[in-house]
């Protein structure tokens, strides 16, 4: 009888020793694969998870990160989430237009995409002021479940923008609902409660504040603030100390609860002068140097009433506006009338030191400003305002390499204040830093914008360059 194989049609003869170990040996074979877990085949990485990968990769220059980016949308342009990553690390090297079109592709491929709808709000806002667009993203990526309390708190700010403060003031709550401990939340929902005078609902918030473990002094200070402006300074006392039981250590609290006692009278005088002493020594021990000079400036108008107003009407002369450079020199050297017996009999009354520097200068004296200036320095050394004029008296004399200790401190501690990064770079151009000059005309061009800042950024192009 013959044996086929079924379906070959080829006949099956007898088999032979060697084909016989052969079968024996594919079924054990096939038996052992039987009894081992499968192994399923990995699929391919998808474009949008290779561009989460890049983007998180910090080692990659941001040039390169970007032109990866472009190229997995190319390869893949059905891919929300390779969008998205682009835009984003378009957004992070300044290119807001470019991004927000990324975004925007990603809700049109995937209109489910939360993440997509809150970059659209957050760049309609920022880079187009289109408000109308921000509040429908935000609006839609909470529907689609978006992070609650960043996603409210833009929303507030989109509304409040747009003037639509009620409104606004329902969203930033809904944010602090959503994150009980985050302080920014409350900070701006105290800022629309007290705009539309909502005295009860912006207290509410101001206690909740306090408590949180994201704690900003911001939202405490506009609570108590807004009371001191409202004449209700013994409300705003009483706030301050609630606030102070919660964080005891906070120089800028105390420093304005001193500064609102300074301001109720006599009777509160020496409780003033406690506080201010307190919130200067705080200030100093955390590296606080404003706040320990704004307590050092309150306490010398408690202390010297007379010379206060002096000093006072001595910075009137030299700041108001004055027709003519003649009519301002003229002003200046009244002021310095003022100001000399006063630094005579408080030398170490920094502000008085320095504000003569400026009277000085204003009349041409640039050697006894710089007298001035460099004692102010001495007196505060990071008081950033002495420290750039003092840079501002060695580049004219040439010296603008000395300079740029003075100036690199200045910026430092400058805080938000354009003018005094405007300054710095034009010390640093003197000096040939170009790089240090980069920087700070990108910073002013952060504060002020391009068009403020275009004096600063063309000089650095003719000298530096791009």
């Amino acid at each position: 009888m013959s044996i086929t194989s079924p379906g070959t049609g080829f006949r099956s003869p007898q088999l032979s020793a060697t084909v016989r170990r052969g079968q024996a040996l594919a079924a054990l074979l096939i038996a052992a694969a039987a009894l081992a877990p499968a192994q399923e085949a990995q699929p391919p990485r998808s474009a949008g998870d290779r561009a989460i990968e890049i983007l998180g990769n910090e080692s990659i220059p941001a040039a390169d990160r970007i032109a990866r980016l472009a190229a997995l949308v190319e390869e893949d342009p059905t891919d929300a989430a390779a969008f998205v990553a682009y835009g984003e690390a378009l957004e992070a090297a300044g290119e807001d237009g470019r991004a927000l079109a990324q975004f925007e592709r990603a809700a049109y491929i995937d209109a489910g995409l939360a993440t997509a709808w809150e970059w659209i709000g957050l760049l309609s806002k920022r880079q187009a002021r289109d408000l109308t667009r921000a509040e429908t993203a935000f609006r839609k990526a909470l529907e689609l479940g978006a992070p609650p309390a960043r996603t409210h708190n833009e929303l507030g700010v989109t509304l409040a923008m747009g003037g639509r403060m009620a409104e606004a003031l329902d969203s930033f709550e809904a944010a602090t609902a959503a994150d009980p401990q985050w302080g920014a939340a409350y900070n701006n929902a105290i800022k629309a409660a007290t705009s539309i005078g909502d005295r009860k609902r912006a207290r509410e918030l101001f206690l909740r504040a306090i408590e949180a473990e994201r704690f900003e002094e911001n939202a405490l200070l506009l609570w108590c603030g807004w009371l001191v402006e409202q004449d209700r300074r013994e409300e705003a006392v009483a706030d301050y100390r609630l606030a102070l039981e919660r964080h005891p250590d906070n120089p800028r609290l105390r420093y304005q609860l001193g500064a609102t006692l300074s301001e109720m009278g006599r009777k509160q005088r020496d409780e003033a002068r406690t506080e201010l002493e307190a919130a200067r020594e705080h200030a100093r021990g955390q590296g606080d140097g404003r706040t320990a000079r704004a307590a050092a400036r309150t306490l010398f108008a408690v202390d010297h009433k007379e010379d206060d107003e002096r000093f006072r009407r001595a910075v009137r002369l030299v700041f108001e506006p004055q027709e003519s450079q003649e009519r301002a020199a003229k002003s200046a050297a009244k002021a310095q009338e003022l100001l000399d017996p006063i630094v005579e009999k408080h030398p170490g009354f920094q502000n008085a030191v320095f504000i003569r520097g400026v009277a000085r200068l204003a009349q041409g004296d640039a050697g006894g400003a710089g007298a001035d200036f460099s004692r102010a320095v001495e007196l505060e050394p990071d008081e950033p305002n002495a420290l750039i004029e003092l840079a501002g008296i060695l580049r004219g004399d040439g010296r603008a390499a000395e300079a740029m200790p003075l100036a690199t401190r200045a910026v430092e501690n400058a805080g938000r204040d354009p003018g005094i990064v405007m300054k710095a770079v034009f010390v640093a151009l003197d000096a040939e830093e170009c790089f240090a000059a980069k920087g700070w005309v990108e910073r002013l061009e952060a504060l002020v914008g391009p068009e403020a800042a275009a004096p600063a950024r063309d000089e650095f192009q003719l000298r530096c360059g791009d």
